[in-house]
């Protein structure tokens, strides 16, 4: 029987990030790149002759050929570009964060259940195996009593994204998923910030009758950091990204697979399109995360 045909991705901004994604999209079987928008005059010499590179993601996206397409770029430019390819029929995997404001946030999650689009927010971390492997062990150790994440590192220092929205989009979205929604109760306070944009943050999520996760997050740390432990009446489960193992529960490695985050997120979109079902629960975490920054923002104001 042959194979079926490759899923053909687009991808909008070949930035740090996106160079990231041209990379991996080279080890992913059954996924290919079949065009990139970008003004980088560099972009061309990192992908193949066969893929078409041009200058404005619109016009890429009036070009066909593609059945999803990956958002790289600025924040700002997340929601137009993201609700111009739904609206073309064609899937959509969005950087995090998914905007920085709460209502093109709802307008993008309105758009996705009313076009029944295939549209997911690369929370990274959420796709990788020992973070779902954590995740699988959390019924034995309920009820969950305590979250402490610490999402930090040096830089970078972007004048498009604030730093508590670069590196607080992990944690929160880590929290938001444990507890199946938002805190009712932030508070928050802006511990570190410079003159370059750096920013370290403390926040306390809260839900009512549930665990407090308290988090800190942002690019002034010395070292890099990625981490978060749920403690538990039955013990405590612990996700480690830059050190082994990198999931343990009661101290314990948990089993996972070796397959890097981001070819996990890459493979994850791809069986979405090719299931052809409406798949957007993705974009509603990202909405309610944007919900979360903004709350965090306005408690470090107050």
């Amino acid at each position: 029987m042959p194979a079926p045909p490759a899923v053909r991705l687009g991808l909008v901004g070949a930035g740090t990030w996106g160079r990231n994604y041209l990379k991996t999209l080279q080890k992913c079987p059954g996924i290919s790149l079949a065009s990139v928008a970008s003004r980088n005059p560099e972009t061309p010499g990192l992908v193949s002759p066969e893929c078409p590179v041009f200058l404005d993601w619109r016009e890429m996206l009036a070009a066909g050929g593609l059945d999803g397409v990956i958002v790289s770029t600025i924040p700002a430019a997340h929601a137009e570009i993201g609700l111009s390819a739904m609206e073309r029929g064609i899937a959509v995997l969005i950087e995090k964060p998914l905007t920085l404001h709460p209502e093109e946030a709802g307008t993008l999650e309105r758009a996705a259940a009313h076009l029944g689009a295939i549209a997911l927010v690369n929370h990274i971390d959420l796709c990788s195996p020992p973070w779902r492997a954590l995740e699988r062990v959390l019924l034995a150790i309920a009820p969950l009593r305590q979250i402490d994440g610490t999402w930090a590192g040096q830089g970078p220092f972007r004048a498009d994204t604030p730093a508590r929205w670069d590196w607080g989009a992990h944690p929160v979205a880590a929290t938001v998923k444990l507890m199946a929604g938002p805190p009712d109760d932030i508070t928050a306070e802006l511990l570190l910030a410079d003159e370059r944009g750096g920013e370290m943050v403390h926040a306390e999520l809260a839900w009512s009758g549930g665990p407090v996760a308290d988090l800190t997050f942002g690019n002034l740390a010395e070292e890099k950091r990625r981490e978060i432990s749920v403690t538990g009446g039955g013990g405590i489960a612990h996700y480690y990204d830059h050190g082994e193992p990198k999931a343990t529960c009661n101290g314990a490695k948990l089993a996972y697979s070796a397959v890097s985050p981001l070819r996990a997120v890459l493979y994850r979109f791809a069986a979405a399109i090719r299931s052809g079902r409406p798949d957007y629960c993705g974009l509603s975490l990202g909405s309610r995360v944007v919900e979360v920054l903004a709350r965090i923002d306005r408690a470090i104001a107050s």
